[in-house]
């Protein structure tokens, strides 16, 4: 009687339960029990300790995670991987529409740590704080490939040949204004090669952990950050690297070129394989006329190219050479064109050419001139030269290479050109000179990374009043002549080698000769072992020269005429402040002291028996291991006055090496660290006519990185090369930062203060063989 009140009393105050029309009170499989299992609840704890703990076996079980998901925009995607904060990385599959992760509760930040192949995907809702699930997190991607900064209209934005006017302070923020090539002066900068200009955009917002990686490994890239995203550009092509080197010669299409972004060893992004470029490629078509086209020769046309319009490229690639045709000794060159512009010219390689005006002639602004190699020429014609470029501006000359001139030929004739960059140039064994400046004055031209050897005349011959043109790291070696004359004002070199060579056939010659020059800037400079016999010196100045002398000097015979700067026994005078103002005479270089010499093997040239050919059946005077190397006349132990010159027919020839020996201690390592001069300042001040430019100390400025004005000095705010050499060889390898311990070079820490300062310094890898 007692328990059915009980069920009573239950019932009225739970009334709907026990109305329930589908549930019976005895339903066993009721997740709550129903009216049973509170019955029973109570019946045990009537019958139990009242102290057994309550039953939580059914209650929902609290969890310190939530849910974070959305849609994703495109369902043909790749596999992608996510990862949040620290947490592994979770990876996702192909082809789905919608993704879901799991994290912790409160804070959260997920990021796309691999996104999928060919697309650059963005998470809403990504970061935040919360303690319930987020279903619209939604994803959204896009294609990730190459970005053309600048576009082209007529050419559908993917043109090679376009050029934009520099008008920005970086060359990637340009307002995409056509370049006018008659009215943009200052350099080959002043306008920007828009065909090797590229962006690849990331989500990150630093570059610290990013790298790239180039399926051709042609281009120069930087990481730069613009509006809180790491973008990656490419500043141009890498050194060693050409037109050719994008063009597929089997398939006679531009190669596809494809790039990857790590961070932390992930994949982050990666492109799919394009075509970069649309111009029409032509083959083998010597009409050489239509705008924007690419003409590319791999077997000999058999006569003259003229390029007929501008905006063309041009590319001559055999392993057998070019003879072209001849035209007599004429004005024309074997190839080029007058007043071009925005033309690119590659040509490997040329050899035996007809006699004409110039084996390449051009003239115009804003042109290109890569990986030349031309020998072998001029057998009747006098006076003509390789590479003739009257009244060329604003142009970069890069990887040139010039042998073998005969009947008095030059290797470079320059008249009226201003403005231009001269990159890694090599001029041995010719008649007359390696460089000449004529009538007409050339300024502002950048020469680096010289060598001029085997010279029957002069090295540089510049007597033109060429003003305000420098020189850095060059060699003259085994020439016949002087090294370097000029006649013309406000010049700069810096580390110059010049190494036994006559100082002419006339009383009072000299290697190194001033004529009444002013405002000339030299910093570290040996000659030595050069033809110093009475009247005859190293270094020579004539009334009213004005020269100012600083870094590491060696010499042995100097003259000094009513000239400031140095006097007659090499000792500095006025404001010269070499070797830290002490006396300059030092012992003479010996053989096997410093330059590797004569090499013995060589892969890339197959004139030679253990480095050792006759002039007469010496076929390849263009093909080495190494830049730093050319033939020259074998006779005897370097150094020896019977190496001097051009070689002759009967001639025995050795392969020559200019890269140096780690173990010296003359030419290697010399030049200290910019920031640990010992000078008065970090800078040398070299007077120009349009003003005074302060250059870093033992540095030149890294050209074609997109930084600076790639004017070659080492200003405030540029990248630079740490040049711990004197001589055209710096190093070899990969360009490395210059603070990083290295074994063959010195650790230099970037400048932060100073006359000059905020420069990054790199060095080669490796200096020293």
């Amino acid at each position: 009687m007692k328990l059915q009140k009980i069920i009573l009393l239950l019932c009225l105050i739970i009334q709907t339960a026990c109305l329930k029309p589908k549930k019976s009170l005895f339903d066993f499989n009721s997740p709550a029990g129903g009216f049973f299992g509170i019955l029973i609840s109570n019946l045990s704890s009537s019958n139990g300790s009242r102290n057994s703990s309550p039953n939580t076996n059914n209650l929902p079980t609290e969890t310190n995670t939530i849910k974070v998901s959305g849609k994703i925009n495109l369902q043909n995607l790749g596999k992608f991987s996510l990862q949040n904060l620290q947490t592994a990385k979770v990876d996702f599959g192909s082809n789905l529409s919608s993704y879901s992760i799991t994290v912790s509760k409160g804070a959260y930040s997920i990021k796309l740590v691999e996104n999928p192949l060919g697309y650059i995907c963005s998470i809403k809702k990504s970061e935040g704080n919360s303690n319930s699930d987020i279903n619209d997190a939604d994803m959204n991607c896009e294609n990730f490939s190459e970005k053309r900064i600048y576009s082209e209209t007529v050419n559908s934005n993917s043109s090679w040949s376009y050029y934009v006017k520099n008008d920005r302070t970086d060359i990637f923020s340009a307002t995409n204004t056509a370049c006018d090539p008659n009215q943009n002066t200052g350099g080959y900068r002043s306008c920007i090669h828009a065909g090797e200009i590229f962006q690849f955009q990331t989500n990150e917002s630093s570059c610290g952990d990013l790298t790239l990686e180039e399926n051709l490994s042609a281009f120069n890239w930087l990481c730069v950050v613009k509006n809180n995203k790491a973008s990656f550009y490419s500043t141009g092509l890498n050194s060693g690297k050409y037109l050719s080197d994008l063009i597929d010669f089997t398939t006679q299409r531009w190669k596809k070129n494809k790039i990857k972004i790590k961070k932390n060893n992930f994949v982050l992004l990666e492109s799919n394989d394009s075509e970069w470029w649309t111009n029409k490629i032509n083959w083998n078509n010597n009409s050489l006329t239509n705008q924007s086209e690419i003409y590319v020769f791999t077997s000999d046309p058999l006569t003259t190219l003229p390029i007929n319009n501008n905006r063309i490229s041009l590319v001559l690639k055999s392993n057998s050479g070019f003879q072209l045709g001849t035209s007599g000794c004429g004005t024309n060159g074997a190839i080029g064109g007058a007043s071009r512009y925005f033309t690119w010219i590659e040509v490997d390689y040329l050899r035996g050419t007809g006699d004409n005006d110039g084996k390449i002639k051009l003239s115009g602004n804003y042109n290109v001139l890569k990986n030349i190699k031309i020998q072998n020429g001029f057998s009747t014609c006098s006076g003509k030269a390789f590479l003739n470029i009257p009244n060329l501006n604003n142009s970069h000359l890069e990887d040139i290479r010039l042998a073998d001139g005969a009947n008095n030929s030059n290797g470079i004739l320059m008249n009226n050109s201003n403005y231009n960059s001269f990159i890694n140039i090599n001029i041995s064994n010719f008649q007359n000179t390696g460089i000449q400046f004529q009538t007409s004055a050339s300024i502002f031209n950048i020469f680096m990374n010289v060598i001029i050897s085997n010279i029957n005349g002069i090295g540089v011959n510049n007597s033109s009043n060429s003003r305000n043109n420098q020189f850095y790291n060059a060699n003259f070696i085994n020439n016949n002549n002087a090294d370097f004359i000029s006649s013309s004002d406000n010049q700069y070199l810096k580390n110059i080698v010049l190494l036994n060579s006559n100082n002419g056939p006339n009383l009072n010659d000299s290697n190194l000769w001033f004529q009444g020059s002013t405002n000339i800037s030299i910093e570290n400079l040996i000659s030595n072992l050069n033809n110093a016999s009475v009247n005859k010196f190293n270094i020579k100045l004539e009334t009213p020269a004005s020269l100012y002398i600083t870094g590491h000097v060696k010499l042995t015979f100097c003259s000094s005429t009513g000239s400031t700067g140095i006097n007659s026994t090499c000792a500095a005078t006025g404001t010269s402040d070499f070797n830290n103002g002490g006396a300059s005479i030092t012992t003479n270089y010996t053989s096997g002291t410093g330059f590797l010499e004569k090499a013995i093997i060589d892969s890339k040239n197959l004139s030679h028996t253990s480095g050792i050919a006759t002039f007469l059946n010496t076929t390849d005077f263009l093909n080495f291991d190494k830049f730093h190397r050319n033939y020259g006349i074998s006779s005897g132990v370097f150094p020896s006055s019977a190496q001097r010159g051009s070689g002759m027919i009967n001639d025995s020839m050795a392969i020559y090496d200019w890269s140096l020996k780690n173990t010296d201690t003359y030419l290697r390592n010399t030049n200290l660290c910019p920031s640990i001069t010992g000078y008065s300042s970090n800078a040398v001040s070299v007077v120009l006519t349009n003003g005074t430019k302060n250059t870093l100390r033992n540095a030149v400025e890294r050209i074609g990185d997109g930084i600076g004005n790639d004017d070659g000095f080492c200003e405030s705010n540029e990248d630079c090369i740490y040049t711990p050499n004197i001589g055209a060889y710096q190093g070899h390898g990969n360009l490395i930062r210059a603070n990083i311990d290295s074994p063959t070079t010195n650790k230099c820490e970037d400048i932060t203060t100073g006359t000059v300062q905020n420069v990054k310094l790199w060095k080669y890898e490796t200096n020293g063989y």
